[in-house]
């Protein structure tokens, strides 16, 4: 029985931007044998290192990517929503330390 989608992060769309990610095999099976949920602010995330490592002709193809990332079969992109932010910054503040 087919379990319900993984709750990807950034590694994620890191492994499937790059071909040559360690991580890409695990993602790829997890894409096709669970389904991924990913926030969208995941591809935001990503786009800073990207930028960093690589520079700006690889932020274009990077900006590619995402236009045809919500047509991935299996995966669904999360929107952030204003609150979610805020609720998040909210429980990391109150967390004891």
């Amino acid at each position: 029985m087919r379990s319900g989608p993984v709750l990807g992060d950034t590694i994620c769309v890191w492994a499937l931007y790059f071909r040559d990610s360690k991580y890409r095999g695990h993602v790829l099976a997890l894409l096709r044998e669970r389904g991924l949920l990913i926030p969208e602010v995941c591809a935001l995330e990503a786009a800073y290192p990207i930028f960093r490592a690589k520079g700006a002709g690889e932020l274009a193809r990077y900006a590619l990517f995402l236009e045809n990332l919500p047509l991935v079969e299996g995966l669904e992109l999360i929107p952030l929503r204003f609150e979610d932010l805020v609720r998040a910054v909210e429980l990391a503040a109150n967390e004891p330390a």
